[in-house]
């Protein structure tokens, strides 16, 4: 009986210390890991500024550069864009599309049976923008793709561009509503 007996309380020692060194243990691997990029590594021409970032569905990070585009796939850096050394400053991830905000220009990447990703133009030929304006900011809300700059705000639904005319300043999403 006292073998049983000093079993059980071994037992019962040994599951209340492992019960209170488990959370200590999950808490200290539950940081996630991060990772410092130089502008160096990312192996294409790039520069040292970078302005926004996104995660596409398929866990492609996109981040808004001085200079471009850039892809990392867990891997590799890639410069996406072709079409133009621009300051990209915004870029939302918004189902298969990647919504970009540029110099003078706003539109989205959508990614080709190759994998390529080719830019489409939401505002070029559009007497939409105006001279030196640059989208700083791009929200989906609904199935509604604003894309705001310090002049106005663009609404992009159903392959359709609209131009908000706001009578405030700052523009900004609160409980699921734009202001």
């Amino acid at each position: 009986m006292r073998t049983i007996m000093r079993f059980f309380r071994a037992t019962v020692a040994g599951l209340t210390f492992a019960l209170i060194c488990m959370p200590l243990q999950l808490s200290a691997n539950a940081y996630p890991l991060l990772f410092h990029y130089s502008y160096e590594q990312y192996g294409v021409e790039a520069d040292l500024q970078n302005w926004d970032i996104t995660q596409s569905e398929a866990g492609e990070i996109f981040v808004g550069n001085n200079n471009c585009m850039l892809r990392f796939d867990s891997f590799n850096w890639q410069r996406v864009s072709s079409y133009g050394d621009r300051i990209y400053r915004s870029a939302c991830a918004v189902g298969d599309r990647i919504y970009i905000g540029r110099h003078d220009e706003f539109g989205f990447l959508t990614r080709d049976d190759f994998g390529n990703y080719g830019f489409t133009s939401l505002s070029a030929g559009k007497p939409v923008m105006q001279h030196n304006e640059e989208i700083w900011n791009i929200i989906s809300l609904d199935s509604t793709v604003y894309f705001q700059s310090f002049y106005s705000v663009y609404a992009f639904s159903h392959d359709s561009l609209t131009t908000l005319d706001l009578p405030f300043f700052p523009y900004c999403i609160y409980s699921d509503s734009a202001y």
